[in-house]
């Protein structure tokens, strides 16, 4: 159980490195760019915030839900049958949930003339790998 708990760990800190790529690759190229550019990227924002003269626009998932994990134990079990001794093993499978939480959040600050100056995000693979596909058509072949 707790070697698969490494295992998911594991994989979500290198798939991690996908998004995160993305959108730390991708993001920059939104700056200078109107603001409709955004919002054809990802759609309209969850909310907005004023800060000074210039307008953040927040865009933003959360999901929680449970993963099953199935463990299994086997032990030897020893006995006998009238005077014969007999040998086997008992297996016993056991089912636990594992909370998973998937998050992520886009900031973009935009001028008085609607233009992106700023971009920030924050959040984990599970959260932003969608935004990060997203992003990736702004990112020029290499």
């Amino acid at each position: 159980q707790m070697k698969f708990r490494c295992l998911v760990a594991l994989c979500a800190g290198l798939l991690a490195g996908c998004a995160a790529g993305n959108l730390n690759k991708g993001l920059p190229y939104l700056v200078g760019k109107p603001l409709d550019h955004a919002i054809e990227l990802f759609g309209l924002p969850d909310s907005t915030l004023e800060v000074g003269e210039n307008t953040v626009y927040v865009w933003g998932t959360s999901r929680n839900f449970s993963l099953p994990v199935t463990s299994t134990n086997s032990s030897f079990t020893t006995g006998s049958v009238g005077s014969t001794p007999v040998y086997g093993t008992t297996t016993s499978t056991n089912t636990s949930y594992v909370p998973v939480s998937y998050n992520c959040t886009i900031k973009l600050s935009v001028d008085s003339s609607n233009l992106i100056t700023y971009w920030s995000w924050e959040g984990n693979e599970g959260g932003c790998s969608g935004y990060g596909s997203k992003v990736k058509k702004l990112i020029p072949d290499d």
